[in-house]
């Protein structure tokens, strides 16, 4: 007598997942957290790392199980491989945000946010440090715009990451950073387009005897705890929802896969602002009152 096979469900058959990464370690790690929790619920996905290096051919297609990818880098040959091919795809944090196929984080709300957290404690003077990319820019706006709408205008400044430094600040950029902190007046709040620059803001500060939040409130973007956390001044830092957006990028893809289409893009909004010592300050007027919690603060007032 034969055995009739078990019919496998979709719900049972294994997807095999590429993901690109390679272009922002810090922002990876976040995306990867985002991954596991949808992964703990869809045991069936397997997802396999791809660096920005690889390439992919019609003879790999041929040899290789893919039922879709989520891409996190500038993936335009990807991208190109992938429709050939018919295999769908989801971008994660694009520069470019197109109308389909797309997740990112909500860049103008996250500089909104930023403005508000500054506006909540009594800040009459700001200022926006950048790095001169798109995403940047778009994070700057929603902090002017905010700012604007608040009767205040606000300072800023493009620092470029240096290419050769890797999501760092080569010399010359700390020079030119050190010189705009100087021009800055006492009891003015900074937001750092990334966490990155927040953390080399602090050191210059410190640098220079600047006080943080003292003389100089400072908030970050990303809430990247080995930037945030570790240090003499814990920073403040806008948490981006990134494990959202790598969720949200899976379950657009899910329904690609279950014949649904290409889904429109989204934006997922910013998590909210996990306050550490850097911004742990409230202004009345011209008079700041620095509100620590922990004895190592107070010993420094």
């Amino acid at each position: 007598m034969t055995r009739a096979r078990p019919s496998t469900t979709r719900e049972d058959r294994i997807r095999h997942i590429d993901v690109f990464l390679g272009a922002a370690p810090l922002l990876e790690v976040r995306l990867v957290e985002g991954l596991l929790a949808f992964g703990r619920s869809h045991p069936n996905w397997r997802f396999s790392l791809r660096s920005a290096e690889f390439r992919y051919t019609p003879g790999w297609f041929r040899r290789h199980p893919l039922d879709g990818v989520l891409i996190l880098i500038d993936g335009t040959h990807v991208a190109h491989a992938l429709k050939a091919a018919g295999r769908p795809f989801v971008k994660l944090v694009p520069a470019k945000v197109d109308a389909s196929g797309c997740v990112g984080v909500d860049d103008a709300a996250i500089g909104r946010l930023g403005a508000e957290h500054f506006l909540g404690k009594g800040f009459l003077k700001s200022a926006f440090c950048g790095v001169g990319t798109s995403w940047s820019a778009r994070r700057q706006a929603g902090f002017m715009d905010r700012m604007a709408e608040a009767g205040l205008s606000a300072r800023f400044i493009d620092i470029p990451f240096d290419p050769g430094h890797s999501w760092s600040l080569g010399p010359a950029a700390v020079r030119r950073l050190a010189r705009w902190l100087d021009a800055c007046e006492p009891g003015t709040a900074v937001m750092a387009a990334h966490d990155a620059l927040a953390n080399r803001l602090v050191d210059i500060c410190r640098l220079k005897r600047i006080r943080v939040p003292q003389d100089l409130a400072v908030l970050g973007l990303g809430d990247h705890a080995l930037l945030c956390e570790l240090g003499p001044v814990p920073i403040s830092s806008i948490g981006a929802a990134v494990p959202q957006v790598a969720r949200r990028g899976a379950e657009m893809l899910e329904g690609m896969l279950d014949g649904g289409g290409e889904a429109p893009s989204c934006l997922v909004a910013p998590a909210g602002v996990v306050e550490r010592r850097s911004t742990a300050i409230t202004v009345y007027g011209d008079n700041v009152v620095a509100l620590y919690n922990d004895d190592a603060a107070r010993a420094q007032l």
